[in-house]
Protein backbone atom coordinates (compact mmCIF):
# COMPACT_ATOMS: atom_id res chain seq x y z
CA UNK A 1 0.00 0.00 0.00
CA UNK A 2 1.68 3.22 -0.77
CA UNK A 3 2.11 6.10 1.73
CA UNK A 4 0.35 8.79 1.72
CA UNK A 5 0.79 11.86 0.54
CA UNK A 6 1.74 14.63 3.46
CA UNK A 7 -0.11 18.29 1.24
CA UNK A 8 1.27 20.02 4.29
CA UNK A 9 4.85 20.15 3.33
CA UNK A 10 4.44 19.24 -0.53
CA UNK A 11 5.61 16.06 -0.66
CA UNK A 12 4.76 12.98 -2.68
CA UNK A 13 6.28 9.75 -2.61
CA UNK A 14 7.75 7.56 -4.73
CA UNK A 15 5.50 4.10 -4.87
CA UNK A 16 6.39 2.71 -8.23
CA UNK A 17 9.11 0.66 -7.33
CA UNK A 18 10.44 0.46 -10.93
CA UNK A 19 10.98 4.01 -11.31
CA UNK A 20 13.87 3.93 -8.53
CA UNK A 21 16.47 2.51 -10.32
CA UNK A 22 16.19 4.55 -13.33
CA UNK A 23 15.56 7.48 -11.45
CA UNK A 24 19.53 6.77 -9.77
CA UNK A 25 20.89 5.38 -13.17
CA UNK A 26 19.88 8.87 -14.31
CA UNK A 27 22.23 10.97 -11.67
CA UNK A 28 25.57 9.75 -12.72
CA UNK A 29 26.99 9.11 -9.31
CA UNK A 30 30.39 8.71 -8.55
CA UNK A 31 31.86 5.93 -5.72
CA UNK A 32 33.42 8.66 -4.14
CA UNK A 33 30.41 10.98 -3.94
CA UNK A 34 29.21 12.66 -0.74
CA UNK A 35 25.21 13.11 -1.72
CA UNK A 36 22.99 15.29 -0.07
CA UNK A 37 19.70 13.91 -0.51
CA UNK A 38 17.15 16.90 0.00
CA UNK A 39 13.47 15.34 1.49
CA UNK A 40 14.09 11.59 1.37
CA UNK A 41 10.81 11.16 2.89
CA UNK A 42 10.38 7.66 3.55
CA UNK A 43 14.08 6.49 2.12
CA UNK A 44 12.72 4.89 -1.01
CA UNK A 45 16.19 5.47 -3.23
CA UNK A 46 18.10 6.57 -0.16
CA UNK A 47 19.26 3.00 -0.20
CA UNK A 48 19.94 3.01 -3.73
CA UNK A 49 22.06 6.04 -3.87
CA UNK A 50 23.82 4.83 -0.62
CA UNK A 51 24.88 2.01 -3.07
CA UNK A 52 26.70 4.13 -5.54
CA UNK A 53 28.45 7.02 -3.19
CA UNK A 54 30.92 7.23 -0.54
CA UNK A 55 28.11 8.74 1.99
CA UNK A 56 24.58 10.08 2.22
CA UNK A 57 23.58 12.92 4.22
CA UNK A 58 19.98 13.13 3.85
CA UNK A 59 18.14 16.08 4.91
CA UNK A 60 14.59 15.78 6.01
CA UNK A 61 12.54 18.61 7.68
CA UNK A 62 9.76 16.39 8.93
CA UNK A 63 10.82 15.63 12.60
CA UNK A 64 8.69 11.82 12.01
CA UNK A 65 10.07 11.19 8.75
CA UNK A 66 13.82 11.69 10.41
CA UNK A 67 12.50 9.91 13.28
CA UNK A 68 11.30 6.74 10.96
CA UNK A 69 14.57 7.37 8.61
CA UNK A 70 17.18 7.20 11.65
CA UNK A 71 15.54 3.67 12.87
CA UNK A 72 15.88 2.24 9.11
CA UNK A 73 19.33 2.99 8.72
CA UNK A 74 20.82 2.82 12.17
CA UNK A 75 22.86 -0.53 10.79
CA UNK A 76 23.82 1.58 7.63
CA UNK A 77 27.05 3.86 8.12
CA UNK A 78 27.11 5.03 4.65
CA UNK A 79 23.83 6.83 5.70
CA UNK A 80 23.27 9.90 8.14
CA UNK A 81 20.36 11.23 8.47
CA UNK A 82 19.79 15.23 9.13
CA UNK A 83 16.90 16.57 10.88
CA UNK A 84 16.99 20.35 9.90
CA UNK A 85 15.60 22.63 6.63
CA UNK A 86 17.68 22.35 3.70
CA UNK A 87 16.87 26.14 3.23
CA UNK A 88 18.79 26.42 6.82
CA UNK A 89 21.25 24.02 6.12
CA UNK A 90 24.78 24.95 5.41
CA UNK A 91 26.08 22.51 2.34
CA UNK A 92 29.94 23.47 3.14
CA UNK A 93 29.82 22.48 6.44
CA UNK A 94 28.26 18.76 5.11
CA UNK A 95 30.92 18.93 3.07
CA UNK A 96 33.59 19.60 6.00
CA UNK A 97 32.22 17.11 8.35
CA UNK A 98 32.54 14.33 5.52
CA UNK A 99 36.06 15.58 4.51
CA UNK A 100 34.53 16.04 0.96
CA UNK A 101 36.01 18.83 -1.22
CA UNK A 102 32.21 18.84 -3.28
CA UNK A 103 29.05 17.23 -2.76
CA UNK A 104 26.34 15.73 -5.23
CA UNK A 105 22.59 17.36 -4.37
CA UNK A 106 19.99 15.18 -5.04
CA UNK A 107 16.13 15.54 -4.13
CA UNK A 108 12.36 15.32 -4.81
CA UNK A 109 11.41 18.70 -4.94
CA UNK A 110 7.65 20.43 -3.90
CA UNK A 111 6.87 22.63 -6.96
CA UNK A 112 5.77 25.79 -4.50
CA UNK A 113 9.63 25.50 -2.87
CA UNK A 114 11.67 24.28 -5.88
CA UNK A 115 12.50 28.15 -6.59
CA UNK A 116 13.92 28.77 -2.96
CA UNK A 117 15.65 25.70 -2.90
CA UNK A 118 17.43 26.08 -6.22
CA UNK A 119 18.69 29.73 -4.95
CA UNK A 120 19.57 28.17 -1.71
CA UNK A 121 21.61 25.26 -3.20
CA UNK A 122 23.59 28.18 -5.85
CA UNK A 123 24.65 29.86 -2.76
CA UNK A 124 27.01 27.06 -1.89
CA UNK A 125 27.63 26.61 -5.52
CA UNK A 126 31.66 26.13 -4.93
CA UNK A 127 30.36 22.83 -2.77
CA UNK A 128 28.45 21.02 -5.77
CA UNK A 129 30.01 18.93 -7.96
CA UNK A 130 26.58 18.22 -9.68
CA UNK A 131 22.81 18.14 -8.89
CA UNK A 132 20.12 15.43 -9.82
CA UNK A 133 16.43 17.06 -8.67
CA UNK A 134 13.20 15.50 -8.85
CA UNK A 135 10.37 18.31 -10.07
CA UNK A 136 7.64 18.71 -11.30
CA UNK A 137 7.33 18.70 -15.47
CA UNK A 138 6.52 22.55 -15.66
CA UNK A 139 9.82 23.47 -13.88
CA UNK A 140 11.71 20.65 -15.97
CA UNK A 141 10.05 22.45 -19.39
CA UNK A 142 10.53 26.11 -18.68
CA UNK A 143 13.27 26.52 -15.85
CA UNK A 144 12.92 30.15 -16.15
CA UNK A 145 9.25 30.49 -15.82
CA UNK A 146 9.34 28.78 -12.85
CA UNK A 147 8.54 31.04 -9.65
CA UNK A 148 11.18 33.57 -8.55
CA UNK A 149 13.38 31.61 -11.51
CA UNK A 150 12.51 34.27 -14.54
CA UNK A 151 15.34 36.06 -14.09
CA UNK A 152 17.91 33.04 -12.87
CA UNK A 153 20.37 31.86 -15.13
CA UNK A 154 23.06 28.80 -14.19
CA UNK A 155 26.02 29.01 -15.74
CA UNK A 156 29.17 26.33 -15.15
CA UNK A 157 32.51 28.00 -13.47
CA UNK A 158 33.85 28.95 -17.12
CA UNK A 159 31.02 30.77 -17.40
CA UNK A 160 29.05 28.83 -20.06
CA UNK A 161 25.40 29.18 -19.82
CA UNK A 162 24.09 24.91 -18.55
CA UNK A 163 21.26 23.43 -20.35
CA UNK A 164 18.30 21.62 -18.15
CA UNK A 165 18.17 17.80 -19.33
CA UNK A 166 14.39 16.81 -18.17
CA UNK A 167 13.80 13.03 -18.74
CA UNK A 168 10.28 12.11 -18.63
CA UNK A 169 10.02 8.46 -16.17
CA UNK A 170 6.97 6.50 -17.82
CA UNK A 171 3.65 8.63 -16.94
CA UNK A 172 4.87 10.09 -13.58
CA UNK A 173 3.94 13.91 -13.40
CA UNK A 174 7.44 14.61 -12.29
CA UNK A 175 11.14 14.84 -14.45
CA UNK A 176 14.44 14.17 -13.55
CA UNK A 177 16.26 17.99 -13.79
CA UNK A 178 19.86 17.63 -14.07
CA UNK A 179 21.88 20.25 -14.79
CA UNK A 180 25.71 19.95 -16.54
CA UNK A 181 28.49 18.26 -14.35
CA UNK A 182 30.64 20.83 -14.10
CA UNK A 183 29.87 22.60 -10.60
CA UNK A 184 27.76 26.03 -10.98
CA UNK A 185 27.70 29.37 -9.89
CA UNK A 186 24.40 31.84 -9.97
CA UNK A 187 23.96 34.47 -12.53
CA UNK A 188 20.72 36.91 -12.11
CA UNK A 189 19.69 39.43 -14.81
Amino acid sequence: MPKPRRPKLGQHFLADVRYRSRIVQALGLRPDDLVIEIGPGHGAITPLVAAQARQVAAVELDPALAAELQQKFQQEPRVEVINADILATDLAAICRRFQARECFVFGNLPYYITSPILHHLLEFAGSIRAMGLLVQREVARTPGRAPRLARLRLFDRSGRLIRFSACRLGSASRSVFSAAQSPLRAGVL
